[in-house]
């Protein structure tokens, strides 16, 4: 940046120190908001926040990590998980991706330097509001191409300084809603490893941390095309971000929240009912700009970690097209490929998130290597899931991973001919 525009104050802020700071101000950030749904132990998201301070990382080793993976994110998870103490350390970064850390990072940098600017702004305004006002009748030589023009007041010309402040003032309030947005979508952008729980954790990691994730959605939603069905969250449901999608023609499938008013106009042969939702409480009220919707209502007996309650909210209003239970079950198994997808990229590497091959062969063979190890523990989950007559959704991969692990070194000298079953 040259130099007559530059700031000691933005420089500081994208010093090493105060970036590694706000790395790790994220790392936290997550783990507590993790440790809230009760998906990381409550001590270890303490331990993790006691740890993540620019004083506790060696930073010669960070510069190294750094410039061997080209990311500053991968040694900063591997010194947290080994300087954390009682294996805590494993827990940070837990679902995330280094894009993730780093994007929410930057947002966080660029929100104080929005606030500076805001601040210094303002103080302009401040000062040149009452200028303007108490010179509105002072005459003043009037000015063209440098020569004297017709007379002016001086408070005139303040006031021609301050026009452009004001919207720049407004703009910067409008590009606020925009930039403070969390990043948070794992290891494909799908939130995956965190299953039903992933999009509560973004938007209370979103609160903590004090940004927003609607905006994110509106992207999402522009994109969408004809014979397209997005699912939704319950956080994302609202009447524009409704009608963003239905204008895009694709169908819609979204959770609604338990006190969403969503009376039943017309109950239907599946037992779904269509309803209406409105732009505002004062069109409830009149009973204008509504738009019919069916809601789908169910509960989950019998399933461990459901929630008391389920309602859906769709575009697709014939049941003939799309029976309720069909939905219901679509919405369920939202994640099962992007969770294969995590599988394979985190969980199965651990905290080895760079491929060691140096050519693009090796790194072929390396991927390969590691797609056949993925297959080859998700067949023993699923043979070990038949025996005990269980369903195989309900084990855990980084459970079978670390059983995997421990067996190896019993069947090093096994030959792949060998019949016997490892012991």
């Amino acid at each position: 940046m040259d130099p007559g525009v530059r700031s000691a104050r933005v420089d500081k802020l994208f010093a090493e120190s105060a970036t590694l700071s706000r790395y790790l101000e994220v790392e936290a950030a997550l783990a507590a908001c993790q440790a809230q749904l009760g998906i990381i132990p409550e001590r270890a998201a303490r331990s993790i926040a006691a740890f993540a301070r620019a004083e506790k990382i060696d930073r010669a080793e960070y510069r190294q990590d750094f410039e061997a993976a080209g990311f500053p994110i991968v040694g900063l998870v591997r010194q947290l998980a080994k300087i954390v103490p009682e294996g805590d350390g494993e827990f940070a970064h837990w679902g995330a991706t280094t894009q993730d850390i780093m994007d929410t990072g930057l947002v966080l940098a660029l929100r104080d330097i929005l606030v500076w600017v805001e601040e210094s702004l303002d103080g302009v305004i401040a000062n040149l509001v009452p200028l303007a006002e108490q010179h509105r009748r002072t005459v003043m030589i009037g000015r063209s191409q440098m020569q004297h023009a017709v007379p002016i007041t001086f408070g005139y010309k303040v006031a021609g300084w301050l026009s452009p402040l004001l919207r720049h003032r407004c703009r910067l309030a409008e590009v606020r809603a925009r930039l403070l947005q969390v990043q948070f979508g794992g290891a494909v952008g799908t939130l995956a490893s965190l299953g039903a729980q992933g999009f509560e954790v973004r938007r209370l990691f979103a609160e903590r941390l004090r940004l927003g994730e609607i905006t994110l959605a509106k992207d999402v939603v522009a994109n969408l095309e004809a014979g397209m069905l997005c699912l939704a969250d319950r956080n994302f449901l609202g009447f524009e971000l409704w009608e963003r999608g239905r204008a895009r023609q694709a169908d819609l499938l979204w959770r609604g929240k338990k006190s969403l008013v969503l009376p039943c106009d017309e109950r239907l042969a599946d037992g779904s009912y269509l309803s209406r939702i409105y732009p505002s409480l004062r069109d409830r009220r009149k009973d204008t700009g509504a738009v019919v919707v069916r809601v789908i209502e169910y509960e989950l007996e019998g399933v461990s970690g459901a929630e008391p309650f389920y309602r859906l909210i769709t575009t697709i209003l014939d049941p003939g097209q799309a029976p309720a239970r069909e939905l219901a079950a679509l919405y369920h198994e939202r994640w099962e490929i992007e969770t294969a997808l995590d599988e394979l990229k985190t969980q199965l590497r651990g905290s080895r998130i760079v491929l060691r091959s140096k050519t693009p062969e090796l790194v072929k063979q390396e991927f390969h290597g590691l797609m056949m190890a993925h297959f080859a523990i998700r067949g023993l989950m699923h043979e070990a899931a038949l025996k005990g007559d269980i369903d195989p959704d309900g084990l855990s991969f980084i459970h079978a991973v670390r059983i995997v692990r421990r067996k190896l070194p019993q069947s090093a000298a096994i030959p792949p001919s060998q019949e016997e079953g490892i012991p």
